[in-house]
């Protein structure tokens, strides 16, 4: 726990109770979910040294993305429907999607977590959504490569991520279209809105980026898949 601590305590990460969030995650998660988000906070922080955002939020966001992960689907569906929380056909269809938009409802309702651009983040860090905040973006892709990820086309994302994350956002997104028609799965709407503000907008999220590659990876993997 100590080491873990040290990494939250950066300055750049001050003002959030670390303590409290990885006990809370701790005993909500198996060890393995909780490394994985552990993972996700630290690699978001790396994200945002490329692209800016806030450092604390997006470590806030992904160390709870996936508090409500390893909830039954009847659960997250039950959840969703009281709550008010279902926006496309596909979560009733697939209900482990659910678990970014109820674990966002927990961390508003039970976790003390306010902030609208971290509750954001984790709402759609699966799914994603056309107009999310830088932050939102770094921590969908942080949840996809970070270090306990493995599957084919993980290296070239990871390098591509520390040039472009526009582009690096629409590679994954297309790997995930390709994986959900593969399995006979329906697309959430709202990935494939979010597809088309990649690639229709300026984007907005362009400041302090390394310069770009000569060309584009072809990336073949299933992000999505663990």
């Amino acid at each position: 726990m100590r080491e873990i601590l040290d990494f939250f305590r950066q300055p750049e990460l001050g003002g959030i109770d670390w303590e409290y969030y990885i006990d809370l995650m701790a005993r909500t998660l198996s060890a393995k979910r909780l490394e994985h988000s552990l993972k996700v906070a630290e690699t978001g922080v790396e994200l945002s040294r490329l692209y800016g955002g806030a450092p604390d939020k997006i470590a806030l966001a992904g160390l709870l993305h996936d508090g409500a992960k390893e909830m039954k689907d009847r659960e997250l569906l039950e959840i969703a429907e009281e709550a008010g929380l279902i926006t496309d056909p596909s979560e009733r269809e697939n209900p482990s999607i659910l678990h970014g938009p109820v674990a966002a409802w927990m961390a508003e309702t039970q976790w003390g977590v306010k902030d609208p651009i971290v509750l954001e983040a984790i709402r759609y860090h699966t799914t994603a959504a056309p107009d999310m905040s830088l932050e939102a973006c770094i921590v969908f892709m942080a949840d996809l490569i970070e270090p306990g990820r493995c599957y084919h086309g993980i290296a070239e994302l990871r390098e591509l991520a520390q040039v472009d994350l526009r582009l690096v956002m629409l590679e994954s997104i297309d790997q995930t279209f390709i994986f959900l028609e593969r399995k006979r799965v329906p697309v959430h709407q709202g990935m494939v809105a979010c597809r088309k503000w990649l690639t229709e907008t300026d984007f907005g999220h362009r400041i302090d980026r390394p310069a770009q590659p000569e060309h584009a990876h072809s990336v073949k993997g299933d992000p999505h898949e663990q």
